[in-house]
């Protein structure tokens, strides 16, 4: 009987087997619901019910918690700007009035307040003088703050440990502390507070939830969020019982209720507990409405399926065996074969499909692989236009070595130097930024030349304080200005002298000065140069001033708008650059 069976199924066609299958899986939800749903599935439908509710627990935490995370990144990041430490060092060294401070505070406040949804109010307070505070905020909490909140913050902010900190109020308002340290004396200057938009951070409680279910979340026993439509007494009960549970993502029942409780643990040092309430009468209703509406379903879909599967299988029948008879084409050789079909069809993407997958083979082998071949060629020479630099390089350096020999020493020495700026322009060691002596050396290196193709016409004076040779400075910053200064400003006179003047100031800041006395810059350029240098649309575009925009441009991506390059007139003739860098070893 077993191997009749056996000899039917693999006897049967496809359209068969199909259809066999079809009968099978309409009939038996209908059976399973019938007769075993209201037993069997009751149980089932709480427990998928309680499991969905836990993947949107787990769902909400993650999203929650990474919302807190992006806030805690934001509040961590505020002293890397450097803004609130240059003030501080201003008020400290007298060097801003109270009026200034003010208006530059609660500037850079709006810059952090307008940048995050999040926050709701953003202050400062300078760490000897707490009773002064600067603050934005769009919730008019001013005096509410002052009066009640920020006492405990000052108190607070003296007890933590760490740099960074959150406070809950008693109603549930959430702060975020965090210590501002001077970054050259590693001293607390002052401390920024962030109030926490809540409706923002804690959205996910809201929407993540069915809309027949309550929520309570807790902290040290205080409410931070509530909502819901329970009475007093029941929510007593169950804030208590939330509160006094101890085991993570368990289940509370109650008569009326179950609770699945959980916590959140936002911080190192912060973690919420919530519980989901919902009400018992909700788990069963599901379930009613959903086995009543799975039979009716079940009988229509059963219905409507015989009806259209006849010839609905005829349908997809046909194409499909001619789509078998172009592949075998295909496979036999036949490039490029095309179906002739019309019908517009679920089936007509896959035919013109098709129709482009054997119009491209064909493609591949007629024009693709000489287009490889070409494309191969380039790669090789661009590949050779690298190699081209480290080959001049080699070839002064056997240059150099033949100079040498024949003792020419002048030669050997311009070699040398040229060696030591091709060097340097090659960058091996992709480096961005060296060291000031480094940088010194191919100066002189770049002098060097222009003294030998000058002679007693150009002099050069060096003015180089020892104790910047060890700090940094982007790679080939100061040779462009020299370069300029011979091109634009001794070459037109003749004759001339550049001075380069290597300085600190305030042990903070390096400056580096290149002066001539040639023929100076026009007042137009030195115009555009300034639009320029202010952020404003310029027509800059000689080498001239392409250089300088880059030097400019590279300052500022390093280290910030703060420092950069300026350009003016010299007090009687000729220009002066100068360049303005932190110093930094």
């Amino acid at each position: 009987m077993i191997g009749k069976i056996k000899k039917v199924i693999i006897n049967s066609t496809i359209r068969q087997k199909l259809t066999a299958l079809f009968i099978v899986f309409v009939i038996y939800p209908v059976i399973v619901v019938t007769l075993f749903g209201y037993f069997k599935y009751a149980q089932d439908i709480r427990s998928e019910i309680i499991k969905s509710l836990s993947q949107n627990i787990e769902r909400v935490n993650e999203l929650t918690k990474e919302r807190f995370g992006q806030t805690r990144q934001f509040a961590m990041m505020i002293p890397y700007d450097g803004t609130l430490n240059q003030l501080f060092l201003k008020r400290k060294d007298g060097e801003i009035t109270e009026n200034n401070l003010y208006k530059d505070l609660t500037n850079y406040l709006y810059s952090k307040f307008y940048s995050k949804q999040e926050i709701m109010a953003v202050s400062f307070f300078f760490t000897d003088k707490p009773s002064l505070v600067y603050m934005v905020h769009s919730d008019g909490s001013y005096h509410k703050y002052m009066n009640y909140i920020h006492p405990v913050v000052v108190s607070f902010a003296d007890q933590l440990e760490e740099q960074f900190g959150y406070y809950i109020s008693d109603e549930g308002e959430i702060y975020i502390i965090r210590k501002m340290f001077d970054r050259f004396s590693f001293k607390q200057y002052g401390t920024f507070v962030i109030k926490i938009d809540k409706n923002y951070m804690l959205k996910y409680f809201k929407t993540e939830f069915p809309e027949e279910s309550n929520l309570i979340l807790t902290y040290n026993n205080k409410i931070i969020f509530r909502n819901g439509m329970l009475n007093d007494k029941e929510q007593e009960d169950l804030i208590l019982r939330i509160i006094a549970e101890n085991e993570p993502n368990s289940s509370i029942k109650t008569k009326s209720h179950e609770v699945l409780t959980s916590y959140v643990e936002l911080d190192d040092t912060f973690s919420v507990k919530y519980g989901v309430i919902m009400p018992a009468r909700l788990m069963m209703d599901k379930y009613y409405n959903a086995l009543k509406i799975l039979i009716l379903l079940t009988g229509l879909v059963a219905l409507s399926m015989v009806l259209v599967a006849i010839p609905l299988s005829r349908a997809m029948w046909s194409p499909i065996g001619e789509l078998v008879e172009l592949m075998n084409e295909l496979k036999q050789g036949n490039l490029g074969v095309q179906s002739d079909r019309t019908k517009n069809d679920e089936f007509k993407f896959i035919f013109d499909t098709f129709n482009k997958m054997s119009y491209e083979i064909k493609y591949l082998f007629d024009v693709a692989y000489k287009e490889e071949l070409a494309r191969k060629e380039a790669q090789l020479a661009a590949l050779q236009a690298r190699i081209n630099p480290h080959f001049l390089y080699n070839t002064l350096e056997i240059m150099n070595w033949k100079a040498r020999i024949a003792e020419n020493t002048e030669l050997s020495e311009m070699i040398e130097a040229l060696g030591v700026l091709m060097d340097a322009g090659m960058n091996k060691g992709g480096k961005k930024v060296g060291k000031v002596k480094d940088e010194l050396k191919l100066v002189d290196a770049y002098m060097f030349i222009m003294n030998k193709r000058f002679g007693s016409r150009l002099k050069f004076v060096r003015h180089i304080d020892e104790e910047v040779l060890d700090g940094t400075i982007p790679m080939l910053l100061i040779q462009p200005l020299l370069e300029n200064a011979v091109i634009h400003g001794i070459e037109p006179v003749g004759e001339g002298t550049i001075t380069l003047t290597v300085k600190l100031e305030n042990k903070r800041k390096l400056r580096i000065i290149v002066e001539d006395d040639g023929a100076g810059i026009p007042d137009e350029n030195l115009e555009e140069f300034r639009k320029f240098f202010r952020g404003e649309p310029s027509n800059i575009k000689n080498s001239t001033g392409i250089g300088i925009k880059n030097v400019h441009n590279r300052i500022q991506i390093l280290y910030g708008k703060e420092y950069g390059l300026t350009v003016e007139k010299g007090e009687k003739a000729g220009t002066i650059a100068t360049i303005t860098i932190p110093f930094i070893i």
